[in-house]
């Protein structure tokens, strides 16, 4: 997708209501600096109401794959300099095979589908480019195991990020009510009342009533 294209507040609120992975189409970290450069220009963040604000935020954060708190401070950085030059690490590190898109992608798939295992997952992105789906040239023949180490990714946790919630399950509960032994012998109530400390331990007195 050629986000060169879109030039308008309305333009980038429909390609953010249609697109959920956008590949700008940058090869390296400094292209990217300078395109978030070019989009704060562009859109003179500095002049626009905080809605508007917070529209480019989401749509610099959805094309590059920061986070929220990242963009930020590029666009902090961007509104004292007047520009964003990324600091040049000196150790040299590996290329990468697979890009920020495909893992957004990915992460699109895996939601798409629930996060099925990644062996479905692989099957998937290969039938997806068998039927054409250029998209996924890359993914095509990704293993299995890679997988997993692309759903470690920030990038990818920041697009979708699993949550363990508390599952609801049916107990019986006490319930506090007055005795109704319907004449039946054999009822019995018991009843603990605190009764103070001794020698500062907690005792609690049972009192019992039989019928």
């Amino acid at each position: 997708m050629n986000t060169r294209l879109i030039k308008t507040l309305q333009q980038v609120r429909e390609l953010l209501e249609q697109a959920p992975v956008i590949e700008p189409g940058w090869e390296s970290k400094d292209e990217c600096y300078q395109w978030i450069e070019e989009i704060l220009r562009h859109f003179r963040y500095r002049t626009l109401l905080r809605p508007d604000k917070g529209l480019i935020k989401r749509y610099l954060t959805v094309a590059t794959g920061y986070s929220r708190a990242q963009i930020t401070r590029l666009i902090n950085t961007y509104l004292a300099e007047g520009h964003l030059r990324r600091k040049q690490r000196t150790i040299n590190g590996f290329s990468s095979q697979y890009t920020k898109a495909d893992i957004r992608l990915l992460a699109a798939t895996d939601r798409l589908h629930n996060g099925l295992n990644g062996a479905a997952i692989k099957k998937l992105c290969e039938r997806a480019y068998e039927q054409g789906d250029q998209k996924y040239k890359r993914l095509k023949g990704i293993s299995v195991s890679h997988i997993y180490n692309l759903r470690k990714s920030k990038t990818y946790r920041n697009i979708r990020t699993p949550k363990d919630v508390t599952r609801p399950t049916n107990r019986a509960i006490g319930v506090r009510q007055k005795p109704r032994p319907e004449g039946q012998p054999g009822f019995i109530r018991i009843d603990t009342v605190h009764q103070g400390d001794q020698d500062r331990v907690k005792r609690c007195v049972p009192y019992q009533r039989c019928r």
